[in-house]
């Protein structure tokens, strides 16, 4: 069943595409940076990025992209996303004159824009000469991929079935301007950020699903917001209360400012850092003759099987034959990548 959920968020019949050459800047290390090691000033960095799933990594661009590093700089990588991508891994070489073996650097970045620091690798994991696994034959499309339009050719409908809202280069933390943007998005498509081509429908999204560190800083924006000079939040403890406090805060739910619903917010424990899913499971009128947005439809379910014993060996089978049904993905949206 932890695989079934894999499959549900992530599965794929068609592999991940190969990012597009990332931006470089090598600038001057901001305060709290440490600045790379290792490279001589007028030494050239060359990078690479590769896209990762639950399943496998695709293979990298052929060749790469490269900066002139100055002492005391840092390096920052702008990644090209890629449909279906849940993360992505980053590659580096350096030298005077020309690429030499590239090694990894940073692995699972579910950053926009990831910083090169301190020590550049010397060996350890190259890029791989193939894509490693990002699909199956056996696969069917999971949530990532539908939502970004990255589906199996004849399974959906060629054009428009995708999210109502996508947007893969936010390039911040979780934030309540993030979230109430994809909210607009998705309700009327009065977003700017929203790249879908498919618009807002009236969306009203039950769930938000992001992961532990995303939850984490949502939370810590919305306690730091100001408004008028004062926190969002205060707390008055009174004296006969110190002994019961409890420390700590976090957002189980966040109010729609576009339909005034109120949406879970919901941890998963497999989810990459990066990515926020706004997901609609029922749809915002009636009569609609979809009873569920979401459903998995199996052939067969949950069967275990002993087979006879016909040798010294004995053999056992758990088998499950079925498919995730996106019905209406446009009321759903995807946020990210975020900011690690």
């Amino acid at each position: 069943m932890a695989a079934e959920e894999h499959m549900l968020l992530q599965g794929t019949y068609t592999a991940l595409s190969t990012p597009s050459n990332p931006s470089l800047t090598a600038r001057t290390a901001d305060s709290g940076e440490t600045v790379q090691t290792g490279l001589s000033s007028g030494n050239t960095i060359w990078v690479k990025v590769t896209a990762t799933n639950f399943f496998g990594e695709t293979t990298a661009q052929s060749s790469g992209a490269n900066t002139t590093w100055s002492t005391g700089d840092v390096t920052d990588v702008y990644i090209s996303p890629v449909a279906g991508a849940a993360s992505y891994n980053i590659y580096v070489t350096y030298g005077s004159s020309s690429a030499g073996t590239y090694y990894l650097a940073a692995q699972s970045v579910g950053g926009h824009k990831y910083t090169l620091q301190g020590a550049l690798p010397t060996g350890g994991t190259q890029v791989p000469s193939g894509d490693t696994g990002t699909n199956s034959t056996n696969d069917y499309d999971g949530i990532f991929n539908i939502l970004t339009g990255h589906i199996r050719s004849g399974t959906y409908p060629s054009t428009g079935f995708k999210a109502g809202y996508i947007n893969q280069t936010l390039g911040s933390t979780l934030t309540t301007a993030a979230v109430f943007d994809m909210f607009a998005g998705l309700y009327d498509n009065s977003s700017s950020l929203n790249t879908s081509d498919s618009g807002g429908f009236r969306a009203d999204p039950a769930e938000l699903i992001v992961e532990a560190l995303d939850a984490s800083n949502f939370a810590s924006n919305i306690l730091s917001q100001a408004s008028g000079g004062q926190q969002a939040y205060q707390l008055r403890i009174d004296q006969d209360e110190v002994g019961s406090i409890t420390a700590g805060a976090a957002i189980s739910q966040i109010q729609n400012p576009m339909t005034r619903s109120l949406v879970s917010l919901l941890v998963h424990p497999y989810l990459q850092q990066g990515t926020a899913l706004a997901m609609t499971y029922q749809l915002p009128m009636s009569f609609s003759n979809v009873s569920n947005a979401w459903e998995v439809t199996n052939v067969q379910d949950y069967i275990s099987i002993n087979w006879p014993v016909i040798d010294v060996t004995f053999r056992f089978s758990l088998l499950l034959y079925g498919a995730l049904v996106a019905v209406a993905p446009q009321y759903s949206g995807r946020g990210g990548p975020l900011v690690q």
